[in-house]
């Protein structure tokens, strides 16, 4: 039977079987397309997904990379600074944790002080003011206040000490003023020691002098200088220098004073204030 036979003896079925072989090839073509689409966005959703765990991988290197840098300035930079910047008392003028007597303690100190004060203006046969009490550093404290007294004791002798050696020969006064504490962001203290001194002597003397102040290994920062003439005519000056030292406490004695920076704190350079000659 030939094909034109069938087809007019067939035809209707052979429309169906046709009609449903070109759906079969529509779906199985709009399939393919569709899992074909499927793939290539979970390929896109694959590789977005790498590129966005690479970036927060990157992010968590970077955060990593800038707390140990900053745990590394931390350990290196502040240890540094703080032997060019902070006072560290001398062990004399330390008080012990299980000292039993902390005024005898004290008195000892004060003791030292007046002692290598006067053994040096000997030396250098300088006027200097006489005992602690000259020196501006009371004999009693209370039991809680030995520290920062001992602490006040230890600045006072070694800022006299270093004026002597500067060529100072006539020291007029030595003035503790009241300590403060400022508090930093560790839970620690900043403890400002300031004291005032005054000296005769000429132009030169006064260079010298603030030189040291300045120079490496001196932990005073000097907040003000007033120079006066204390004579029409004269190149003697008397100097007003008004000093600071600071160091890093654990904590501060009752009533002890507490607040923000003081006059003159900053970052800049170390002199604050000069005053005229007059």
């Amino acid at each position: 039977m030939d094909f034109e036979a069938i087809w007019h003896t067939h035809r209707g079925f052979v429309l169906r079987v046709m009609a449903g072989a070109l759906a079969f090839l529509v779906l199985n073509g709009v399939r393919a397309s569709l899992e074909a689409s499927a793939a290539q966005a979970a390929r896109r959703n694959a590789g977005g997904q790498a590129a966005l765990l690479d970036g927060v991988a990157a992010l968590e290197a970077a955060e990593g990379l800038e707390k140990g840098r900053a745990v590394a300035l931390a350990d290196r930079l502040e240890p540094n600074l703080a032997r060019s910047l902070l006072w560290r008392a001398d062990p004399e003028f330390v008080l012990p944790a299980a000292d039993a007597s902390p005024a005898l303690f004290h008195a000892s100190a004060l003791a030292k002080v007046a002692a290598d004060v006067e053994r040096r203006a000997a030396r250098w046969n300088a006027q200097v003011p006489r005992g602690a009490a000259g020196l501006g550093l009371p004999e009693e404290v209370d039991t809680d206040a030995v520290p920062e007294a001992l602490a006040r004791a230890d600045v006072v002798r070694r800022l006299v000490l270093s004026l002597l050696d500067a060529g100072v020969r006539r020291l007029e006064a030595v003035t503790p003023e009241a300590v403060d504490y400022e508090p930093r962001g560790d839970g620690k203290l900043l403890r400002v020691l300031p004291v005032q001194v005054r000296f005769g002597g000429d132009l030169a003397l006064i260079e010298r002098v603030l030189a040291g102040l300045w120079g490496e290994g001196s932990f005073f920062e000097v907040e003000a200088c007033e120079l006066i003439r204390s004579t029409a005519g004269s190149e003697t000056l008397e100097a007003e220098l008004t000093l600071r030292a600071l160091s890093v406490v654990d904590q501060a004695p009752p009533r002890a004073a507490t607040g923000g920076p003081r006059r003159g704190a900053g970052s800049g350079g170390r002199l604050r204030e000069f005053g005229r000659e007059r």
